[in-house]
């Protein structure tokens, strides 16, 4: 029996008011990981959507509101800030994403339902 493996990755980015309406990703020189991610072709992005997902949590909200909002890179490059550029600080609009809130046991049942997409369908005999 043999079995197929899928790598999931979650990148969580917290808000606590350090920049008002938006939140950094990357370094201050436009570069890392979280950059290349947005930087890749358009045609590449639904396969980074099946493998990758982003974590807003505002920390500025009340304790037990709705403050978590899970999203993909493509969702991700749609609310960036001026686009994902190299050579700027990178930042995310918060309000891109302040409509999609869930409280934290929605969050935990969407990340479930992430990392255990096609797991089903993962064993191979």
């Amino acid at each position: 029996m043999g079995f197929r493996y899928r790598s999931r990755f979650i990148e969580v980015k917290a808000f606590g008011a350090q920049r008002m309406g938006g939140i950094g990703f990357g370094n201050g020189r436009g570069a890392g990981p979280q950059v290349d991610l947005l930087l890749v072709p358009e045609n590449c992005m639904p396969v980074l959507d099946q493998m990758v997902r982003w974590v807003y949590a505002d920390a500025t909200r009340v304790q037990g509101s709705k403050h978590y909002c899970l999203f993909t890179c493509e969702k991700a490059k749609a609310a960036a800030m001026g686009g994902a550029v190299r050579g700027k600080q990178n930042n995310l609009r918060i309000s891109a994403l302040e409509q999609n809130l869930v409280d934290w046991a929605e969050l935990a049942t969407q990340i479930q339902q992430f990392l255990l997409a096609g797991e089903s369908k993962a064993a191979v005999g």
